[in-house]
């Protein structure tokens, strides 16, 4: 899984949405959506997240609420990676991924953290930690695999999804 896609969709997205917080929460959330369901299709053999794309307004909206309260505060550092904890959380819980090959079940959210990031003029660098925020998330997501072929249901960790490039 590259996430090239994703830098690049955020990147042009922001380009015309920087100073437009509503905007740049659409953009965000949307990409956000994208990178998870290019992920997401190479457990299930071409599958989709099924509940996420319903999630999109409320974890736009968060984003929101955090880019809005981020932008206007006076402080240097930004741990604004944090503050989007709980619309993750929400975004992941009780998600069926399927596919044509079988499904997975997400039963635990996983761990969504991040460091400070100092004020700079640079996205890319804030896109940088942001991708490893999501990719550590992903590894420590966990539930069940149901393969339909041979209807065995087994334990399946976001780990799994690392070994793929």
């Amino acid at each position: 899984m590259s996430y090239n896609a994703f830098k690049v969709e955020v990147l042009s997205g922001l380009q015309t949405a920087h100073g437009d917080k509503i905007r740049g929460s659409r953009v965000m959330a949307q990409a956000y959506i994208n990178l998870i369901s290019r992920h997401m299709e190479i457990i299930t053999g071409g599958g989709s997240v099924i509940g996420m794309p319903a999630g999109l307004p409320a974890l736009q909206a968060g984003l929101q609420t955090i880019f809005l309260q981020s932008w206007t505060s006076q402080t240097t550092m930004q741990s604004q990676f944090n503050m989007w904890a709980p619309y993750i959380y929400t975004a992941w819980a009780g998600q069926m991924i399927v596919g044509p090959t079988g499904f997975v079940a997400v039963l635990n959210t996983g761990s969504w953290a991040g460091p400070p990031i100092p004020q700079n003029l640079d996205p890319r660098l804030w896109l940088d930690v942001l991708i490893a925020v999501i990719t550590t998330h992903i590894i420590s997501l966990s539930g069940t695999y149901t393969n339909y072929f041979t209807g065995m249901t087994t334990p399946w960790s976001g780990a799994l999804l690392q070994t793929f490039p």
